[in-house]
């Protein structure tokens, strides 16, 4: 199975218009006076009557987006350049790998590569093709012998043949990279799972993302039809000899979590058991000062509705106008869709006032809901409307510009001194009953439909606290804690426990 190597680098850098010069041959100007040979599929790529593909591309930087897709103040428009007054900020720099080298040693991606006739609708032929990659990275070519590399059904190539009769006359070309190979001799069988979640527990410059994270794509490229100056072969080319462009599809949310809680909790000791509940006491030194030390990070789990791109099996589909789509199929009840549950576990159901209910499927990293642990502090400064060096952001890939539904970001079970309960203490002043806890709250984003194409966003999900009074603390009852209450008691009881008294 061929593997398609996507990868992306954090860095200030502008996007460089460095082009490679075309890979295209020169031709002669008595070439209309030649007579044309038939064109034979069988010959290789520097025999005569032989026809090739060629073309040069160019990756696309991504628009920069601070904040989530829903808040006021986004950026407009679709145009995948940088701005140029944001340089200094960090921003994801797609680039290509290869997955292959060819003979020459020269490193290759394969890619889906489609051509169509936009007169027939029905004429249409699929192939994997190895794109050439050079310049880091950023430029990708192809200049091949088309009859050694076309794996087509036998219908397939009759519809080639009859696009080559007309000289490629309302053809075009669009072409997808990310996408696995599901069989060689018909490329448009092709399913979609997507990647999941990656933690970069570092923002900083190299930092990277997984091979194949996101797929991109090039669109509705005219082909032209040329012979080289000696009339040796035929070729089919970008129209112009133009530069295509690759974007990605979809878009990127790079998740970033804060932790609002206080930044200290209180000593707590079992003091007993009555009406079925633990109960504890506070610790104070000999000058009734209470004792305390850091809160524990908080893990933090990341929950998408099923109307989310992400958490679908996708089913790879083309269009007649030359655009790249997926279908969404739904479950046998009509209502939920096939779910990804091979990177996304699954999450909890939610029950709508119509009877309907709906899925939230929660992200994943190594098997677990959690996907970061994030550490208290409050006050909390004002973010940086970019991630700064050395925080840590929780990549999704959404590869539907247009889904809609909700991503939450939750504690993750068992959110212990998150809770409410006595152990979940933020201040001390025991003696005056002016004790307080803190109870979790997650951040919801409701995501509309929009067309996100290409765009990159950077969305601040706050962990913030509801605060109860000591009546109102929630119990730790002996039927349903008491896994949690020996956990607390041992903790509290750890050496290792820095426990000072508050100043």
């Amino acid at each position: 199975m061929k593997k398609l190597f996507i990868l992306l680098a954090l860095g200030g850098m502008l996007y460089s218009c460095t082009k490679e010069t075309p890979v295209t041959p020169s031709v002669d100007p008595t070439q209309e006076e030649q007579q044309d040979a038939p064109v034979d599929l069988t010959k290789g790529s520097g025999s005569e009557n032989g026809l090739r593909v060629s073309f040069t591309a160019e990756v696309a930087p991504f628009e920069e987006v601070a904040g989530a897709p829903d808040e006021a103040g986004e950026a407009k428009g679709a145009s995948a350049i940088i701005n140029p007054g944001a340089a200094n900020n960090k921003f994801v720099d797609l680039r290509a790998l290869a997955d292959a080298t060819d003979a020459s040693g020269a490193p290759r991606v394969y890619a889906l590569t489609y051509i169509y006739d936009s007169n027939v609708p029905a004429d249409r032929v699929a192939f994997w093709t190895p794109l050439k990659i050079s310049n880091d990275g950023k430029s990708l070519s192809y200049d091949e012998a088309i009859d050694e590399n076309f794996k087509g059904t036998a219908n397939q190539k009759a519809i080639f043949r009859r696009m080559i009769l007309k000289k490629m006359s309302g053809c075009y070309i669009s072409i997808l990279i990310g996408l696995k190979s599901v069989s060689e001799t018909n490329p448009a069988i092709a399913t979609y799972i997507n990647p999941g979640a990656h933690r970069i527990d570092n923002w900083q410059q190299g930092a990277t993302l997984p091979n194949n994270f996101v797929l991109i794509k090039s669109e509705a490229n005219k082909l032209e039809w040329r012979i080289d100056k000696k009339g040796k072969h035929y070729e089919v080319g970008i129209e112009g000899d133009r530069r295509i462009k690759f974007r990605m599809m979809g878009y990127l949310m790079m998740v970033r979590v804060y932790n609002h809680f206080p930044e200290y909790v209180y000593k707590r000791e079992p003091d007993g058991i009555s009406n079925g509940q633990y109960h504890t006491r506070p610790v104070f030194d000999a000058h009734g000062k209470q004792y305390r030390t850091r809160r524990p990070d908080l893990n933090v789990a990341i929950h998408l509705s099923e109307g989310l791109s992400p958490v679908k099996k996708l089913y790879h589909g083309f269009s007649s106008d030359g655009k790249f789509y997926f279908d969404e199929k739904r479950g046998d009840n009509g209502f939920r869709y096939d779910h990804n549950t091979e990177t996304f576990l699954p999450g909890p159901t939610v029950h709508r006032w119509d009877g309907e209910h709906y899925n939230y499927l929660m992200a994943q990293i190594n098997g677990s809901e959690t996907v970061a642990s994030v550490a208290p502090k409050n006050p909390q400064p004002t973010p940086a409307k970019y991630p700064q060096v050395g925080e840590t952001v929780v990549a999704l890939y959404f590869p539907l510009a247009n889904d809609q539904g909700r991503v939450s970001v939750v504690a993750a079970k068992p959110a212990r001194f998150y809770t409410g309960n006595t152990y979940s203490q933020g201040t001390g002043g025991y003696k005056q009953n002016k004790e307080r806890y803190f109870y979790h709250q997650g951040y919801e984003m409701t995501k509309t439909n929009k067309n996100m194409e290409g765009k990159v966003y950077y969305p601040i999900f706050n962990i913030t606290y509801r605060e109860l009074g000591r009546g109102t603390a929630t119990p730790m009852t002996v039927a349903n804690h008491t896994a949690d209450f020996e956990f607390y008691k041992k903790w509290t009881s750890d050496p290792a426990r820095n426990w000072q008294p508050e100043p």
